[in-house]
């Protein structure tokens, strides 16, 4: 996992993983600082938005845990733990688990410039899945869908607060959307033909310039890590330059 957060003119942060490690860099222009370790415990699942010069972001710990941080401190600022997240999903009765999709699941976004979180989960017959908004900072919180059918696989803007949700039935395939408000929006149920297609063809749309500013991105952060390798290479032929002339002179 490897994300680039622009945080303001020429100014920027990478998060990445190096296994159970989540580290941050920071980075000024052509330069990159030197990594900052965030956590250890770092095991998937991964989300972040900028928010008042700052990335807070969330992640699913080594223990199942979900904990919503910002990159300036450790405080956890909210945490879904495992027990709670799995609340309505049975254990499995076979080696191989039950499907849910991207649920359980927790995510910051913004909406009309407030900070939110998204937070989806199992009703407590584990038949059907929900999602709610958590607005923090002693914000109200509300249901956005009460019983989405699992699994659903949820696809967020963080930065515009939109959300596109795909469920999978014995029937076919269930697609909803947000409006402005972040109210639900069936796209269709069942039979292809009833898509309103200005709908459907707004959020392809949407898609597709998604996919291509995360292929931009992508490669911005491929350029600076090769530009990072480059230097600590180059410095470590230095020291090991000075540790040989340091020997010569030292009696």
């Amino acid at each position: 996992m490897t994300v680039l957060f622009e945080l303001q003119q020429e100014q920027s942060v990478i998060l990445f993983n190096r296994g159970k490690q989540l580290v941050i860099q920071y980075r000024e222009a052509d330069r990159i600082g030197r990594p900052f370790l965030l956590a250890e415990d770092y095991a998937g699942k991964f989300h972040g938005v900028v928010y008042q010069g700052t990335v807070y972001y969330s992640y699913q710990n080594s223990r199942g845990d979900f904990l919503f941080k910002n990159m300036r401190d450790a405080t956890v600022y909210y945490q879904l733990r495992a027990d709670e997240a799995a609340r309505g999903i049975a254990a499995a009765e076979t080696a191989t688990p039950p499907n849910y999709g991207d649920i359980p699941y927790l995510a910051p976004y913004l909406h009309a410039g407030k900070l939110f979180l998204l937070h989806g989960g199992m009703r407590a017959d584990g038949n059907v899945a929900f999602l709610e908004e958590i607005q923090m900072f002693n914000g109200p919180s509300r249901v956005l869908a009460e019983t989405l059918p699992v699994p659903c696989h949820i696809l967020l803007w963080p930065s515009s607060g939109r959300m596109f949700v795909s469920a999978n039935t014995p029937e076919g395939d269930r697609y909803y959307c947000t409006d402005e408000q972040m109210h639900m929006i069936p796209l269709y149920e069942n039979k292809p033909d009833t898509v309103p297609r200005k709908e459907r063809d707004a959020v392809f749309s949407q898609l597709a310039e998604k996919e291509a500013e995360i292929a931009r991105l992508r490669k911005m952060i491929e350029s600076a890590s090769d530009q990072y390798s480059d230097l600590m290479h180059v410095a470590e032929q230095y020291r090991d330059e000075a540790v040989k002339w340091r020997s010569k002179f030292t009696f």
